[in-house]
């Protein structure tokens, strides 16, 4: 066991960046010495704006965009003495000569069960394919994205109900207390590291907007999933009515059996609902979600 306190940096700029910011601040057994964040984002739907707020806080912090390279980095974790890197809520890729510089003091977070489901929107694909349960695993960074050894890993059920907003908010809530057994590890010398095996591990790949667009032909709960997957704090699954986008906030199941109508008819259309036929059974919209009217008889998209 040390006595000396450590010497931390946190690296973000997202809702669980400042979940990890608030969590540092309030720790006692150790030093909250830089913030490295980004001053706006163009693709982070939860993106959070810590410079400020850090100011207040009287934590030194730079903006990522006015640091040169990886090289200039690595100059500034040096001249604050920093012990230990968090790098939560951060899209870009952590590059040498940081990573062997900084060996085992650079900690990755990802929502997924690693060594599974590696790679982009853990939280979208899990919900996407109807898993039961994911993940909130910090790991230390290596040069091969999310494939470092696991020091903290809780289990999160997904309930059938969770839309994105929900599981995100059950990853969130266990982030604190992951962060603090972590840093009483590294102070007691007690880190257990696990290393993944790799024949375990599959990587997720982006998704693109296409990906996002509901086909009528999908059974009514895999309509279902990607709706919630989709919804809140990210941009919606849709639909095309009349070379229109429509998106889509949530959903329900309807337990109809209709063998002699085809997917994409619209079953029910009134003020407060649209019921459409899908690949099995059907699937219901409130109206509220639509701006636009929609009419007719079916959905040729």
């Amino acid at each position: 066991m040390t006595s000396k306190k450590l010497n931390i940096c946190l690296i973000g700029c997202v809702k669980s960046s400042d979940i990890a910011f608030n969590t540092l601040l309030e720790n006692t057994k150790i030093n909250f010495n830089l913030l490295i964040c980004s001053k706006k984002s163009t693709f982070n739907s939860d993106f959070v704006e810590l410079g400020e707020k850090a100011k207040k806080k009287k934590i030194e912090f730079i903006y990522e965009e006015n640091i040169k390279d990886f090289n200039a980095q690595k100059s500034i974790l040096d001249n604050h003495k920093i012990d230990l890197v968090f790098v939560i809520g951060w899209s870009k890729i952590i590059k040498e000569p940081i990573l062997s510089s900084y060996k085992n003091k650079i900690i990755g977070f990802h929502p997924a069960e690693l060594p599974k489901n590696r790679g982009r929107h853990p939280i979208i694909w899990a919900l996407v394919l109807g898993l039961k349960k994911t993940a909130s695993t910090f790991f230390f960074l290596t040069k091969e994205p999310d494939a470092g050894d696991i020091l903290n890993q809780k289990i999160i059920k997904i309930s059938n109900k969770d839309y994105a907003k929900d599981l995100y908010d059950k990853v969130l809530k266990v982030i604190p207390e992951q962060i603090n057994e972590i840093i009483d590890d590294f102070l007691h010398d007690s880190l257990n590291p696990v290393r993944q095996v790799k024949k375990d591990s599959n990587v997720w790949r982006k998704r693109g907007e296409i990906d996002g667009k509901i086909d009528w032909r999908m059974n009514s709960k895999n309509i279902y999933n990607l709706i919630r997957a989709l919804a809140d704090p990210y941009p919606g699954a849709y639909f095309i009515y009349n070379k229109k986008k429509f998106f889509v906030s949530s959903s329900k199941i309807v337990n109809l059996k209709i063998d002699n109508q085809e997917p994409g008819r619209i079953i029910r259309n009134n003020s407060k609902e649209l019921i459409v036929k899908t690949g099995d059974k059907a699937i219901s919209f409130s109206k509220n979600q639509f701006k636009d009217k929609i009419k007719g008889e079916f959905f040729y998209e």
